[in-house]
């Protein structure tokens, strides 16, 4: 009997290099792809470390969200990228994304999303 894989989608600022998106970027690099289906949204652009992402094969999409206010066009898109992909788990990274991701996931009826918020300091 085959093992349905856990969908993953993982929701960060953006992509650049900082500890965050390395963390992610580390985490995704040992994951089991036997056990989970990761995908990767940013916020803003892929950048330096989701062109490392996507080295790995995982799917990445950049949303182009510009800094400051968010617009909530985003946080729609957001929903109708929640609401087609239908992941098991969303963990954001970051401030932006934890909101966002909050919003976008009650909207789409997070309560059948088990949600992670992460919010990474590394000192």
């Amino acid at each position: 009997m085959e093992q349905r894989r856990i969908k993953v989608l993982h929701l960060i600022t953006g992509l650049d290099v900082g500890g965050a998106e390395t963390t992610l970027y580390k985490l995704l690099s040992r994951m089991d792809g036997d056990l989970y289906h990761a995908e990767v949204v940013s916020l803003t652009a892929i950048g330096p470390v989701g062109e490392k992402i996507r080295a790995l094969g995982i799917p990445l999409r950049a949303l182009g969200m510009p800094r400051g206010l968010p617009d909530p066009r985003e946080v729609w898109r957001l929903f109708r990228l929640l609401r087609q992909g239908r992941p098991h788990l969303m963990q954001t990274w970051m401030y932006h994304a934890d909101l966002l991701g909050g919003i976008a996931a009650w909207l789409a009826g997070g309560h059948r999303l088990s949600g992670v918020c992460t919010t990474v300091t590394l000192s």
